[in-house]
């Protein structure tokens, strides 16, 4: 039985893992606890997400407390029905000393919309994979990055949102995660031409 025990645990460490992209990841969330993530990437199987431990407010924080600049913006404050919106994210380090850190995946940013609630509306990062590895990050000194997506006010069911206000904001997603601070967008109805008969 000792033998079996044995012989299994060799195959599932040394031959399973040639047959497709596993990995264990440890990520560390910006209060200092860990979170263990097993990941499969490349097969049927979808990644497990890591666990979200740090809120938004948390991540802000640390990229204030490293010296790192997160800024979301659009290009305008008013939108109309189905007006796409141009979203980016600028990434600067502002300390006098290189900020080191690592992705945890192969995913860099995310973007995030809410409504007025605070509810999820639209994830840029939403049913795509990335693969589980661990990419080192570096930022130099008064280096930035930007990162730009145009959102087509779809929800994450790809159905077109209601008209109100809506609250964005922009994920860089090392570890520990920093987030940009949430910035207020208002979508509003358009004008309907009267048709005189």
């Amino acid at each position: 039985m000792k033998n079996i025990i044995i012989i299994i645990s060799f195959i599932l460490l040394t031959i399973l893992p040639l047959k497709g992209s596993y990995a264990w990841m440890r990520d560390a969330d910006i209060s200092g606890s860990k979170d263990f993530v097993w990941a499969m990437a490349g097969g049927s199987q979808k990644p497990y997400p890591s666990q979200e431990i740090s809120s938004s407010q948390e991540a802000a924080e640390k990229a204030q407390t490293l010296n790192v600049v997160v800024k979301v913006k659009t290009d305008k404050n008013s939108y109309l029905e189905g007006e796409p919106v141009q979203i980016s994210m600028e990434v600067i380090n502002k300390s006098d000393k290189t900020v080191s850190a690592y992705y945890p995946s192969s995913q860099k940013y995310d973007f995030i919309i809410t409504d007025k609630n605070g509810a999820e509306v639209w994830r840029w990062s939403r049913n795509k994979m990335f693969l589980m590895e661990i990419i080192p990050f570096q930022l130099k000194t008064g280096e930035m990055l930007r990162f730009n997506y145009v959102w087509n006010q779809k929800n994450n069911s790809s159905e077109n949102v209601p008209t109100g206000e809506y609250y964005v904001t922009g994920k860089l997603m090392t570890s520990p995660k920093m987030n940009s601070q949430k910035i207020r967008i208002e979508i509003i109805q358009k004008e309907r031409k009267q048709i005189n008969v």
